[in-house]
């Protein structure tokens, strides 16, 4: 007898597309373990040799990676957490040590063969092995690959430092030279493009693989939002520029019936109303009553966000309330106008006057 079996439903992997992992605490606190084991691995590269780590540190990572590989494929649960934490975080650290690690710093050619090296690894433990669709795989390739590409568009040469990794020495206070706003428009098209295909993916019921897409956008839309206004020196586009981003975040959010991101949206829009409301009191407000002209721009600003939010929940048919049963109580009976006619009385039936009554009969002739 044939037995229809669902494949979807049996691959882990297809099932990844579609749902959201329901992460306790249980599998959080092991994923919290295994970025404490990348620390002390770190800890023990700088004791072991800090100006010059590229040996120590590439073979601890290497044994860190195999490790987690190997305890992921033997037990499931937070064990598995801690190796998926312990992945995502090694294989950076592994290629930077690899790469920079000799204390000499870093040309732009090696950041690029490094962005290469992370992405390229990732992508290959998001589709080989235990590791098949885990999003954060997959959300870090996007998030990597996105950061190559603004690091291409920034056009001063973008260096570690004279000396390891290890040491503190980072970027300069302003990493992107004079293509700044190139660089931020790039930051925000990649953002909202993220957002875009969030709201595709989720349309398709690939609620699992949006996830990623969704992350690695709103990082974006927020950070370039932010860069843009504050390139362009005003307060006002800084605002404005970040609540557009909480719209955007927020509207991903609809698609996918996702809580958290349209809560997050709204308080990012929340961010830039109030970064104009503050700046147009500061401006308006000469020798006293600012608190009284910041209450008027928060009730303009409130009257606003409150139309675009009727706007938006009609539109995207939102469940009132968040769904909230209303309890219909059974109106009470209207007394009626005129007086009901009482019913007649039962009475006993009657004979008919046609009715024949039999006689009695006559006695025996003998009698």
């Amino acid at each position: 007898m044939a037995i229809d079996v669902d494949e979807r439903a049996a691959s882990p992997f297809r099932w990844r597309l579609e749902h959201r992992p329901d992460t306790r605490f249980g599998h959080a606190a092991g994923g919290v373990a295994g970025a404490l084991v990348i620390a002390a691995m770190v800890a023990f590269v700088a004791a072991i040799d800090n100006d010059d780590p590229q040996v120590a540190g590439a073979l601890l990572s290497i044994v860190v990676l195999v490790a987690a590989v190997f305890a992921g494929y033997w037990q499931r649960g937070p064990i598995r957490s801690a190796a998926v934490t312990a992945i995502v975080l090694a294989f950076p650290l592994l290629w930077l040590f690899a790469v920079v690690g000799n204390g000499d710093g870093a040309a732009r050619g090696d950041i690029r063969l490094i962005f290469l090296l992370t992405t390229v690894s990732y992508l290959a433990l998001y589709l080989l092995t235990w590791t098949r669709g885990r999003g954060v795989l997959l959300g870090g390739a996007l998030l990597v690959a996105a950061s190559w590409l603004v690091f291409e568009v920034a056009d001063e040469s973008f260096r570690l430092g004279n000396s390891s990794p290890l040491s503190g020495s980072g970027l300069g206070s302003e990493p992107f030279g004079d293509n700044s706003r190139s660089v931020a428009v790039v930051m925000v098209l990649l953002g909202l493009g993220l957002l875009g295909a969030t709201a595709l993916l989720d349309r398709r019921h690939r609620h699992g693989i949006a996830t990623p897409f969704l992350v690695v956008g709103a990082i974006y839309a927020i950070v370039g939002a932010y860069s843009l206004g504050a390139d362009m020196d005003s307060v006002y586009a800084t605002g404005i520029f970040l609540a557009v981003a909480g719209l955007a975040i927020g509207a991903a959010g609809i698609f996918g019936d996702r809580r958290a991101t349209s809560w997050l949206g709204a308080l990012v829009l929340l961010g830039g109303a109030v970064t104009v409301v503050a700046q147009g009191t500061e401006d308006s407000a000469s020798g006293g009553g600012g608190e009284e002209l910041f209450g008027l721009f928060a009730l303009v600003a409130a009257a606003v966000l409150l139309v675009i939010g009727i706007l938006v929940a009609r539109t995207a048919k939102e469940p009132l309330d968040g769904g909230e049963p209303v309890a219909e109580a059974t109106p009470a009976p209207e007394p009626a106008l005129i007086a009901a006619v009482p019913d007649p009385p039962a009475t006993a039936p009657t004979s008919t006057p046609d009715a024949t009554v039999a006689p009695p009969p006559e006695p025996p002739a003998d009698a």
